[in-house]
This record gives structure tokens, sequence and C-alpha cells, in this order.
């Protein structure tokens, strides 16, 4: 769990990296998407093709997702 909030963070610091390999959906992509209102795996799924293949990228995507989705939440607070 710690190498996934890690790998999160990255994307808070201009790195990017894939999260999901099948699909070639980069924490980015995902940060993207969560500004277009994405705020489930269903929804990264529908927006993405995350988890479509193999599956192995659900947690870390969720986890992508849910930071993402809580950085805007802060800096709405702050606006």
């Amino acid at each position: 769990m710690r190498m996934l909030l890690n790998n999160c963070v990255l994307m808070q610091r201009g790195f990017f990296m894939y999260v999901c390999l099948c699909q070639a959906v980069t924490d980015r992509d995902i940060q993207q998407a969560a500004k277009n209102g994405a705020t489930s795996l269903k929804d990264l799924r529908r927006q993405l093709g995350v988890t479509v293949d193999c599956g192995r990228c659900a947690r870390f995507a969720s986890k992508c997702l849910k930071t993402a989705n809580e950085s805007f939440a802060v800096s709405d607070q702050a606006a």
C-alpha cells in the first residue's frame, strides 16, 4: 500500500507513470478523467478502458482517482 501512495504523489509533482499497461493509461489520464467528472472505477473503465483486460491496475487506478479528486476538492476550498 505504501508503494501505491508514493506513486500517486508522483502525479502531483509533475512526473507521470503508467497505471494500466494494457490500455496505456497514465496517472495524468486519470487526473484528467477526474477533472471531467470521473468519481469511480466504473467511470474510469467507461472513459479510459481501465481494468477491461487483466484488471491488475484496479487498486492503483482507484487510489490515483481518489488522490486526484481529493486534490480538486482542496483546490476548490482554497478558491
